[in-house]
């Protein structure tokens, strides 16, 4: 399998079976270049496929246990997407909902013990105050 197959099987990730299994497939193909491709891929599907957050997690979190840089690199590249977002105070409906779903994807990867707690009611608490005011 290649890398190229397996973004194919990514599109079509919407069951937790499905998760684990790409999650096991990427195992065989699993190199440097193969993560870095991963973690990129699954910041920017966060944007186009809302319903797939929770089983993305649980994908990266069944890796994370076993490639701890894919779990840290995606948390890092989401933290850095979250203060961007939060630097760019902008009104509109598009940046809000980017918003919404970089927090929704920080609370999935919560849930699944991959991103700290602390992290994410950091998060929460900057995200309410900046509604607020």
């Amino acid at each position: 399998m290649s890398y190229d197959q397996f973004l194919v099987k990514l599109n079509q990730c919407i069951s937790k079976d499905t998760a684990d299994d790409l999650a096991k497939d990427f195992c065989y193909i699993n190199t440097k270049g193969n993560k870095k491709k991963l973690i990129a891929d699954i910041v920017e599907y966060r944007y186009d496929y809302a319903l797939m957050t929770p089983f993305f997690c649980r994908m990266i979190a069944n890796l994370g246990k076993y490639f701890k840089d894919i779990a840290e690199g995606l948390v890092v590249k989401l933290m850095d997407d979250f203060n961007h977002l939060k630097e760019n105070t902008k009104d509109s409906f598009k940046d809000k909902e980017r918003r919404i779903r970089n927090m929704k994807f920080i609370c999935e990867l919560t849930k699944f013990r991959v991103c700290s707690t602390l992290n994410m009611l950091n998060c929460l608490k900057e995200y309410f105050f900046f509604l607020l005011f």
